[in-house]
């Protein structure tokens, strides 16, 4: 094998692009409470300085602020490159020494700070950076954090000293700092321990760069394409016979002496990988013919190499390749290595074929096997771990991820699998299988190798994974996936029922009409793609639902708002492919709704000639036609109500007559005057009326005027008339016989008592009168018998 170093001398095309240029804000807010000694003061001043040389060089402002009981802005944003001038300026700064009023601060900084007066710029990214040692005195912190989320402030907070291991001063932390807390907090024990968050508080700030959110990841800002490592180290795994080793070369070019392995033909330096953990770098070194087993070397890298630890595998097997492939992953990119994984590709089991064993790394043992195993999919004889790489943070959850390589899976057309990394682990279940075949037709071996890398080729932000194949290397991009998930719920709201003072509600109900339309679509030939339909409708009709009876349809529809113009449905069968031979039916309906106005007469009007009506229908609807009736009442018993028998509307088409239920309408007219007591015709006017159009029907005429005569029903009784003649007679002449036998009667008691004489004189005139008084009544009945009748004689005489 050959190893090239290139110098300086050599010159080569730069394949680098020009990075692009984002504009920051940064805001230093320093606690200068009471609390604060004038040493850890002068301390906190100097991490200031630290931070504002680190982004000297960049479209950064910078502006400093102190706050205690009072918050004292020392310098609004200003762009300065002057490294030292910005030190002077941040010495002399004086400490206020009086009380911890963080939420007054942070608001006087969004309203006079973070504002174009203040020296901020709009299109800039906004940072505060609040260092206190201690909880605030106020109580309003979440109503001046509230302010700055407002204005797209990025906070960092950071917490001096033991009094944020209280559970409510860490809890002020998070409230003051924007959200991932874990990217946004910073607690140290004491004010020289400030300068080891440093570099951390840099590269949170870096990542927000350029991306004018809230700093999840960066494009190509400070990639530093081209760097050189100081140390190479350089395995050569068939040097003394095949027991294989290392060396390391460092920048002075010198060599140190080769580390070679303990066992023929072992192949050590076969796979190879860098741990880093506690400062200390480990070189991680495959041996997979090691005792045909195979083995796992660590060495400590440094100026006198020694291998400190041999793993063997967890499951000998032999002719497994134990080690043919080794990965280190730093789940949480803390340069720190919390995992070593190691594969077998060619260890056999019933149902499948290769295996990779995790490790975890310990201070004392360095790795130990976890117990955990990565397997690809049953029944394939794939060499599952011929390639490993944890190159990017895939699914964007804050923790790296693996790829492993299976090249020969679906008879050599090859896959690979991603495991989503964790908190402490990886997932021992893989979130995507990318097979060979899925990528482009006539791969082989696709997997055989994994970039140990990512870059964002495309410029979205999202990380690029190389993969290689038989003569193709296939860069593959991130996607995003959107998850919606729906939640229903029907809030509860108590609330009184008011049916008004009668306590009766009315409900008016609609009649819905419905026209339901049956559309057949058959496909005789070859696939077809975005298949569609476009049905129109007209006006008044209104589109509901479709009911699909075989294959899948989806409809979109707008419905017409004017007359004239026509709704539109358009439905996709089976998107995006309509198989060829295959048959969809579906069930369009569409609803048309009646409107009933139920209008009386609003004006009438009395003129010299005759009486006028005006009929009102007011649209509160969008536009729709519609049919009004109108009765009007034209005779009254057989009496005309109006001179000109044939009444019109204008635009209106009579219909016919209605005859009234009642006859006898004398006593019912008093109550009711409608067409239950008259002849009223019927009249029906179609029209169409824009939404809140009026329409008023004019009814025009004469009204005649008649008497309407009484009858009056007499009954006659007839009686036949009576001879009375001889019975008249008798009684007469009967009547004076008995007047004289009185008389004679009387007078003789007259004479016999001489006492009583003007007794009998008085009787005999009143006998005398009776008397006359029954002629006279006989001679008024004799000489007029027809004036009277024989009742009335008898009650007289």
């Amino acid at each position: 094998g050959m190893c090239f170093k290139i110098s300086s001398k050599n010159f080569f095309f730069s394949p680098t692009s020009e990075c692009p240029t984002s504009q920051i804000d940064i805001a230093f807010l320093m606690d200068g409470s009471g609390s604060v000694y004038n040493e850890d003061f002068n301390k906190m001043k100097f991490f200031v300085i630290e931070m504002i040389k680190s982004f000297i060089d960049h479209d950064t402002q910078f502006a400093i602020a102190q706050f205690s009981t009072d918050c004292e802005i020392h310098h609004k944003f200003q762009q300065v490159k002057n490294a030292k001038a910005w030190e002077d300026a941040v010495t002399r700064i004086r400490q206020q020494k009086r009380m911890t009023n963080t939420a007054t601060a942070i608001k006087k900084l969004v309203k006079e700070l973070f504002v174009s007066k203040g020296g901020a710029r709009p299109s800039a990214s906004k940072i505060l950076v609040v260092i206190t040692d201690g909880e605030s005195t106020e109580q309003f912190l979440n109503e001046a954090v509230q302010q700055a989320q407002k204005n797209n402030i990025i906070r960092y907070a950071i917490g001096v000293g033991n009094a944020f291991n209280n559970d409510e001063a860490a809890k002020e932390l998070a409230i003051i700092a924007s959200l991932p807390t874990n990217k946004h907090v910073f607690k140290v024990t004491d004010f020289d321990a400030l300068e080891s968050i440093r570099e951390q508080l840099k590269e949170n700030i870096i990542a927000i760069e350029g991306t004018q959110t809230t700093g999840d990841s960066s494009r190509m800002e400070f990639a530093q394409d081209g760097f050189s490592a100081t140390d190479i180290i350089m395995t050569a795994v068939g040097a003394f016979q095949w027991k294989g080793g290392y060396q390391l070369y460092t920048k002075n070019d010198q060599l140190n002496v080769f580390q070679a392995g303990r066992e023929h033909d072992s192949y050590l330096g076969y796979s190879l990988a860098i741990a880093t953990a506690f400062g200390k770098k480990y070189a991680v070194m495959g041996a997979p013919r090691h005792k045909h087993k195979g083995q796992v070397t660590v060495s400590r890298i440094d100026n006198i190499p020694r291998n400190l630890k041999e793993l063997d595998p967890p499951k000998p097997q032999i002719g497994s390749y134990f080690g043919a492939e080794v990965c280190v992953v730093d789940l949480n990119r803390d340069f720190t290595t919390e995992l070593l994984l190691v594969s077998a590709p060619t260890y056999i089991e019933p149902d499948r074929e290769g295996k990779v064993f995790v490790y975890t790394f310990n201070q004392r043992s360095y790795f130990d096997f976890s117990g955990m195993e990565l397997v690809g999919i049953t029944g394939q004889r794939g060499r599952f771990g011929s390639s490993l790489a944890s190159p990017a943070d895939l699914n964007g959850d804050g923790y790296m991820d693996v790829l492993i390589g299976a090249p020969l899976e679906e008879d050599g057309q090859g896959s690979i699998y991603i495991f989503n990394g964790g908190a402490y682990q990886i997932n021992p279940t893989y979130s995507q299988r990318i097979a060979g075949s899925s990528v482009r037709t006539g791969l082989r071996f696709f997997g055989i190798s994994l970039s140990q890398s990512s870059l964002d080729q495309s410029r979205d932000s999202l990380p690029d994974i190389a993969v290689g194949a038989m003569g193709a290397v296939l860069l593959l991009r991130c996607v995003f996936n959107v998850f919606f998930y729906l939640n229903i719920f029907i809030p509860q709201l108590d609330f009184e029922i008011n049916c008004g003072s009668d306590d009766i509600s009315n409900i008016y109900v609609g009649i819905m009409q419905e026209i339901n339309v049956t559309v057949f679509v058959e496909n005789r030939g070859e696939n077809s793609y975005n298949t569609l339909f476009t049905l129109s409708y007209p006006f008044g009709l209104s589109y509901r639902r479709i009911i699909s009876k075989q294959g899948r349809v989806e409809c979109v529809s707008l419905d017409s708002e004017q007359k004239g113009s026509f709704g539109e449905t358009t439905c996709h069968i089976s998107k995006p492919i309509l198989k060829g031979n295959s048959k969809v039916r579906s069930l369009l309906k569409w609803s048309c709704a009646f409107f009933f106005f139920n209008t009386p007469h609003f004006l009438c009007s009395l003129s010299l000639h005759g009486k006028n009506c005006l009929f009102q229908v007011e649209n509160d609807f969008r536009e729709l036609s519609f049919k009004v009736f109108i009765r009007v009442p034209v005779m009254l018993g057989d009496k005309s109500i109006w001179a000109n028998k044939n009444i019109q509307i204008p635009g209106c088409v009579k219909q016919r007559d209605e005859q009234p239920v009642v006859t006898d309408f004398v006593e019912v007219i008093r109550k009711e005057r409608n067409c239950s007591v008259a002849v009223c015709a019927e009249f029906s006017c179609d029209d169409t009326l824009s939404k809140n159009e009026r329409k008023f029907y004019n009814i025009t005429g004469n009204v005649s005027s008649g008497w309407i005569e009484p009858y009056i029903h007499i009954f006659l009784e007839v009686y036949e008339e009576v001879n009375l003649t001889k019975e008249i007679a008798g009684g007469v002449i009967g009547g004076l016989l008995l007047l004289a036998l009185i008389t004679v009667a009387l007078y003789k008691v007259c004479i016999l008592e001489v006492q009583f004489q003007t007794f009998c004189f008085q009787r005999s005139i009143y006998l005398e009168f009776l008397f006359l008084s029954c002629n006279a009544c006989f001679f008024f009945v004799l000489f007029f018998p027809r004036l009277v009748s024989s009742k009335a004689i008898t009650r007289s005489c």
